[in-house]
C-alpha cells in the first residue's frame, strides 16, 4: 500500500506527505500555429528563460480537456427566457444541435477540445532535510507536545498557519516573476479538486461531480445560499504559546477524492472508481531525446497533443545549478574516458556511441559555459487511457512507434505503473527516478508546452469547427461586452467564399437564442426569409424601399430622427453636402447651415422635413448677398427630389417612418447602384453618389436600433459595409457602432471585401472579432495577416489564399487565432442562406416546412 501523497490543499497551495509545499498555476496559453519561425523562436527563449529561473523542483502537467457538450447545452438552455414566444423552438434547436454534435464526436472518436497546461513549483528553497529540520525546531518551540506526536508519526500531518502564510507569499513572488515571461494565473481550488478526481476517471471527465461548499448568508430577513469551492476540512488549533495556529487536516477528505481500486495488469492499470466506472491507464516515459533536433517543426511535446490520443503529459524538473552542472559533466567525461581506455586496452573496436557521448558532452559544456544556464534533471512521462485494455494498448503502440521513427527512446515500465500514477498527481512529487535525463533548458523548451488551439468561447451557440480534428467552436459576440470589449466583427474576403453565409448564421442564432437582430440588405438577398422562417412567424419585419410614391420621404433625415432635431439637422447637412460635394468654404454650404438653423426656430409650428428645408432656402431675401446661392441650392434640391430613388430623402413631415423593433428586422432598398469598392470617391457617377448617401442614411437606423434599451444582446449586420467609409457620416456611424456597442450591449457585423474598408486605424483597433476569408490578392492577404496579428510569411499567405468555402482565419475575443469552418448544421438553414438565385429558386420549390420542423 502506498501512502496518499497529498496531505492538504487550499487556494493554489498543495502540501505533500514529505512536508513539501507546491504552488499551482495554470498557463494562459499562447497560439503557436501559423506563427513565423522568428515568433516561434521568441516563444522558445521565453520558455527557456522560465525554466532557467526555477530555483526548486517543478512539475508541468499537460492535461486534455474534453468540453462537456451536454453541460454546455444545458447552460445555453437555462439562459433562455421561458416567456420568449420562440422558447420551445430555441429549446428544440439546442437539443437537435446537441444530438448532431454528439454523433459527430462519436464518429471522430475524440472528445478533446483543448489541452490545459499547469505548472506546480515547489516553494521550499532550502534542501529537504534542512527544511524539515527547521520546521521541526520551529514547531517544537511553539507546541512541543503536538510537534513530537507529528514528527514521530503518531498523529496526522500538521501544518503551522504561519507556514501557510509564508508559502502564500513565496507563491506570489514566484508568480510576479514568471508571469512576465509566460502569462499564467493561480489555479483555483475547484480546478485542483478536478485534477485529483480525474485521476480515477481519465477520459470520463464528464462523470466527475465536484464537491462544493454551501453557506447561508443572512441580510435582515432575507437568506441567500452561496456556493463556493470546496477545500478539505482542517481543524485549526491555537499553539500552546498562543502565537500561531496548527492546521490539522482531516486526511479522509483527501483520500476520498481517490476512492476506488487500482489493479496492475500487464504494463497498465485497471482503475475503478467508487461508482464502478472502469478505465485502463498505461504510463510511458522518455529515456532518451536526440541531442541534435531540427527546430522548429520538431516540437516533441507539442506534437503529442496533435496526435488525437488524448494523452496526459507530466514533466518533473529538478534544477542543477550551473556550477554543479559543470561538475557533473566533468564526472561524465571521466566516466567516458575510462570506458574508452578499457576498450583500447582490450584492443577492441571503439563503439560509435562512445564517440557520440564525447561529442554530446563537449557541445553541452560549450552551451553551459556560454549561456551560464543550469541543467535540468528531467523526467517526462505520458499517460494514455481507454475504456478497454485493447484501446489503451493500441494508443501506447501508436505513440511508441511514432517516436521510435524520430529516434526518441520511450519505455513502458512493467513495475512502476502505480508509482507513475501517483507521480501524475499535482504536487505529489517524483516517485520514479530511473528515467531522469539531464537536459539544457533550451532542449526542454524546444518540446514546446503551454500552447492553446482553442477558439471561440464557452457560453455561445455552436457555429462551426476548428483544426484538423474538427473541435467544436461556440461563439457569443455578446460576451465581448461583458468583458468590457467591443462586440464588433468584420468579415473580409473575395465574393463567393461564405462571408454572407457566416454573417447570416450569427444573426439568426442570435435571434433564436433570445436576442434582437437588424440586417441592412442593400442587394435584396433576404426577401425570402419571411416566408421560409415560419417558426418566426410574426417576428420578422421586412422593409423594402422602392422609388414609389408610398415610400416618398421614408429616409428623410427629419423623419429618421423625428424626436431628435439636432441629430436630424446633422444628418440633413451630411446628406446635402455628400449629394453635391459641398465644402465648408462654399457659399451654398454657408447658406445651407443658416437655413437649418432657421428651421430650428420654427420647428414647433412647422413639421421639419427636407421639403421644408427647400422652403427655408427660398425665403432668403433678394437683398441678401447669399440670395443667388440659396436660390440655386433650393432649385437643386427640388430637382433631385423628383429623380428616382432621391424621392426617399424628401418628405413632407407627415410620413409615418420606418419601425424596426421586431426580433428580426431586414431593411432593403431596391435599385441601389453602389460603385465598385475600388473606385475612388471622386470618380463616382451621380447614381453611385446617391446610393452611398442612401446607405449612409440607412446606417442611422442602426444607431437608433442600438440605442434602444434592451436586456438582451442586439446584433446588427451591415452588408456591403465598405460603402459606410465613403461618406463622412458613414465613418462616424462606423466609429459609433464599433466603439459604443459595448456599453449599449449591441454588436455589429461589417461584411465587406478588404481590410482597406475600415475607415481609420482608430476604428480598426476597436474591432474585437476578425474573420478573414479567402482572397486571391497577395497584397490583401498580407493586409489580412497584419490585421489578424500574424506574421507575413509565405506559409501564412498560402494558408489564407488557400481557404475553402465557409472557412476563415478567425481571431476571437481572447486574441486566439485559428481556421474556423462555419457549420449551419441544418439543411433548411443552409438553403435559407443560399445567395445564388438559381440555387435559391430550386430550394424554394422543395417543401421547406417539413425541413423547418427539425429546428
Amino acid at each position: 500500500m502506498l501512502e496518499c501523497p497529498i496531505v492538504y490543499f487550499e487556494n493554489n497551495l498543495v502540501f505533500d506527505n514529505q512536508r513539501g509545499c507546491w504552488a499551482g498555476f495554470q498557463l494562459d496559453g499562447f497560439v503557436y500555429e501559423n506563427r513565423s519561425n522568428d515568433r516561434k523562436t521568441s516563444y522558445l527563449y521565453e520558455l527557456a528563460a522560465m525554466l532557467s529561473d526555477l530555483t526548486g523542483d517543478a512539475q508541468i502537467l499537460i492535461v486534455p480537456s474534453a468540453l462537456d457538450i451536454k453541460a454546455h447545452t444545458d447552460y445555453l438552455k437555462k439562459s433562455l427566457s421561458s416567456k420568449d414566444p420562440i422558447y420551445d423552438t430555441s429549446i428544440q434547436l439546442a437539443d437537435d444541435t446537441l444530438a448532431y454534435l454528439q454523433e459527430k464526436s462519436e464518429k471522430a472518436d475524440s472528445g478533446v477540445n483543448e489541452y490545459d497546461t499547469y505548472l506546480f513549483a515547489k516553494l521550499d528553497k532550502a534542501a529537504d532535510g534542512e527544511q524539515r529540520l527547521k520546521d521541526a525546531l520551529d514547531y517544537l518551540f511553539r507546541d512541543p507536545v503536538n510537534a513530537i506526536n507529528t514528527f514521530m508519526a503518531t498523529s496526522e500531518k500538521e501544518i503551522l498557519e504561519s507556514r501557510v502564510r509564508q508559502m502564500t507569499r513565496l507563491s506570489q513572488e514566484f508568480y510576479d516573476i514568471q508571469n512576465t515571461r509566460i502569462p499564467m494565473h493561480p489555479i483555483p481550488t475547484g480546478n485542483l479538486q478536478f485534477l485529483y478526481k480525474r485521476a480515477m476517471l481519465r477520459g470520463k471527465e464528464k462523470e466527475i461531480q465536484l464537491n462544493r461548499m454551501r453557506s447561508v448568508v443572512r441580510q435582515g430577513k432575507n437568506k441567500t445560499t452561496v456556493w463556493t469551492d470546496w477545500v478539505p476540512y482542517a481543524q485549526k488549533i491555537p499553539t500552546l504559546n498562543g502565537e500561531d495556529q496548527i492546521v490539522r487536516p482531516y486526511r479522509g477528505d483527501i483520500v476520498n477524492l481517490f476512492r476506488g481500486e487500482i489493479n496492475p495488469r500487464d504494463r497498465m492499470l485497471e482503475v475503478t472508481n467508487s461508482e464502478g466506472t472502469k478505465v485502463y491507464e498505461t504510463f510511458l516515459t522518455f529515456s532518451h531525446i536526440p541531442e541534435q533536433l531540427a527546430w522548429p517543426n520538431n516540437e516533441w511535446i507539442y506534437n503529442i497533443q496533435n496526435m488525437g490520443l488524448q494523452a496526459e503529459i507530466c514533466i518533473y524538473i529538478s534544477p542543477v545549478a550551473h556550477r554543479d552542472a559543470l561538475e557533473k559533466l566533468d564526472g561524465k567525461r571521466t566516466e567516458i574516458n575510462s570506458q574508452m581506455g578499457n576498450v583500447e586496452e582490450a584492443g577492441a573496436r571503439m563503439p560509435e556511441d562512445l564517440y557520440g557521448a564525447v561529442q554530446e558532452t563537449d557541445e553541452l559544456e560549450k552551451y553551459l559555459k556560454s549561456s551560464r544556464a543550469p541543467l535540468l534533471k528531467t523526467c517526462v512521462s505520458v499517460c494514455l487511457f481507454g475504456d478497454s485494455p485493447e484501446e489503451a494498448e493500441w494508443k501506447a503502440k501508436q505513440l511508441m512507434a511514432e517516436y521510435k521513427d524520430m529516434h526518441y527512446v520511450m519505455e513502458r515500465p512493467l513495475t512502476d505503473q502505480t508509482k507513475l500514477f501517483l507521480q501524475h498527481l499535482p504536487g505529489a512529487g517524483q516517485y520514479v527516478k530511473d528515467f531522469n535525463m539531464l537536459l539544457p533548458p533550451i532542449t526542454l523548451a524546444g518540446g514546446v508546452f503551454g500552447t492553446t488551439n482553442a477558439l471561440g468561447d464557452t457560453v455561445g451557440p455552436y457555429v462551426g469547427t476548428v483544426g484538423d480534428l474538427q473541435h467544436p467552436v461556440f461563439l457569443s459576440l455578446g460576451l465581448a461586452c461583458l468583458l468590457n470589449k467591443s462586440a464588433a466583427m468584420t468579415l473580409f474576403g473575395d465574393l463567393g467564399y461564405g462571408k454572407s453565409f457566416a454573417a447570416n448564421l450569427l444573426i439568426l442564432l442570435n435571434v433564436l437564442y433570445g436576442g434582437y437582430s437588424l440586417i441592412f440588405d442593400p442587394k435584396g438577398e433576404r426577401s425570402h426569409w419571411v416566408e421560409q422562417l415560419d417558426f418566426l412567424e410574426g417576428m420578422v419585419t421586412l422593409v423594402t424601399l422602392t422609388p414609389d410614391q408610398e415610400n416618398m420621404g421614408a429616409l428623410d433625415p427629419f423623419i429618421v430622427y423625428r424626436n431628435d432635431f439636432e441629430a436630424a439637422k446633422a444628418l440633413a447637412l451630411n446628406v446635402v453636402t455628400e449629394l453635391y460635394g459641398l465644402r465648408p468654404k462654399d457659399d451654398e454650404y454657408i447658406v445651407l447651415m443658416e437655413a437649418l438653423e432657421a428651421m430650428g426656430k420654427v420647428k414647433d409650428t412647422e413639421k421639419p422635413c427636407m421639403l421644408g428645408l427647400c422652403h427655408q432656402l427660398e425665403k432668403v431675401s433678394p437683398t441678401d448677398e447669399m440670395y443667388e446661392s440659396a436660390k440655386k441650392l433650393a432649385r437643386r434640391l427640388r430637382t433631385t427630389r423628383s429623380a428616382g430613388m432621391s424621392m426617399l430623402l424628401f418628405g413632407t413631415g407627415e410620413e409615418k417612418g420606418i419601425q424596426l423593433d421586431n426580433r428580426l428586422n431586414i431593411l432593403q432598398i431596391q435599385n441601389l447602384k453602389l460603385p465598385d469598392p475600388n473606385t475612388p470617391k471622386e470618380d463616382f457617377a451621380t447614381d453611385e453618389i446617391l446610393s452611398t448617401v442612401l446607405m449612409m442614411v440607412l446606417g442611422n437606423f442602426a444607431k437608433q436600433f442600438a440605442l434602444t434599451q434592451r436586456d438582451v444582446f442586439s446584433l446588427i449586420l451591415f452588408d456591403e459595409s465598405w460603402a459606410l467609409g465613403k461618406t463622412t457620416e458613414g465613418k462616424k456611424l462606423y466609429d459609433f457602432l464599433s466603439r459604443m456597442g459595448r456599453s449599449l450591449y449591441t454588436g455589429c457585423i461589417f461584411n465587406g471585401h478588404s481590410v482597406l474598408d475600415i475607415p481609420s486605424e482608430g476604428i480598426k483597433n476597436t474591432i474585437t472579432y476578425r474573420a478573414c476569408f479567402h482572397t486571391s490578392n497577395k497584397d490583401e492577404a498580407d493586409r489580412m495577416l497584419e490585421y489578424l496579428g500574424l506574421e507575413i510569411t509565405p506559409d501564412n499567405e498560402a494558408l489564407i489564399m488557400g481557404l475553402g468555402n465557409g472557412q476563415c482565419l478567425f481571431r476571437d475575443v481572447y486574441g486566439r487565432i485559428g481556421v474556423l469552418s462555419f457549420d449551419a448544421v441544418f439543411q433548411n438553414f443552409k438553403d435559407l442562406f443560399t445567395t445564388t438565385p438559381k440555387a435559391r429558386q430550386e430550394t424554394e420549390e422543395d417543401s421547406f416546412v417539413e425541413e423547418a420542423s427539425a429546428v
